[in-house]
C-alpha cells in the first residue's frame, strides 16, 4: 500500500477533531447517564 498521496495534516486535524467531539460528547452527558445508572 503506498502512503506518499495521503495528506498527514488532514489525518492529525480530523483525528484531533474527532479527540475535541469525544472529549465533548463525554463532558455533556457524563453526568445523566452517571443519575441514570445511579451511580
Amino acid at each position: 500500500m503506498d502512503f506518499s498521496a495521503v495528506n498527514w495534516m488532514a489525518v492529525v486535524a480530523a483525528a484531533v477533531v474527532a479527540w475535541l467531539f469525544g472529549a465533548a460528547w463525554y463532558m455533556a452527558l457524563s453526568k445523566p447517564w452517571l443519575k441514570a445508572a445511579k451511580l
